[in-house]
């Protein structure tokens, strides 16, 4: 039997589907942006194409640009589209709690066992830059919502989720993890 909370979050036995948090304003910028980036890229390809053998300087310097210029264009493109068609994984199974941060069935996927799993909460930072008082996003930036330590490391899922999303979560995980 299938539950749902809120919009973003499913849960269907020992596992749970939370849809990814879009802003709207970031993606449309961020389609712009890459828009210009990759006809950016492109002319710089050409122009090393035709300045390799006449200034080495110039394609070297277009080189190591281009480099930069694939890093940013992976960063945008790969925060389009989880914006639309990310989402996290969460499942238990034989004491371990797998994460996987999915778009398109690609993604890494994290294990975790649920004995070293400490202190699982629902946060949202009092007076955070980045979300109002429900959590919801501003400026396109994302508070974690969901937080739990392991061995040394505080691990966060379910960016941007509205607090009482986060609370009902938690404390399904609460109940799974305990």
């Amino acid at each position: 039997m299938t539950q749902t909370i809120g919009k973003r979050i499913e849960i269907d036995g020992f596992n749970v589907q939370i849809q990814s948090a879009n802003n709207i304003f970031v993606s449309a910028f961020l389609s712009f942006w890459l828009t210009g980036w990759t006809f950016g890229g492109i002319f710089a390809i050409r122009a090393l194409v035709t300045e390799w053998t006449k200034n080495f300087g110039a394609a070297l310097f277009l080189l190591f640009w281009l480099c930069g210029w694939v890093l940013g264009e992976s960063f945008a493109l790969a925060t389009i589209l989880w914006g639309f068609f990310g989402k996290e994984i969460l499942s238990v199974n034989q004491g371990v709690l797998t994460i996987k941060r999915d778009i398109f069935g690609l993604g890494p996927r994290r294990r975790y066992d649920i004995i070293k799993i400490t202190n699982l909460r629902a946060t949202v930072p009092a007076n955070s830059v980045t979300a109002d008082q429900y959590n919801r996003p501003k400026y396109g930036l994302y508070s974690g919502a969901i937080y739990f330590d392991y061995e040394d490391k505080r691990i966060m899922i379910g960016a941007g989720l509205p607090k009482p999303e986060a609370e009902e979560l938690a404390a399904f995980l609460k109940g799974i993890v305990r």
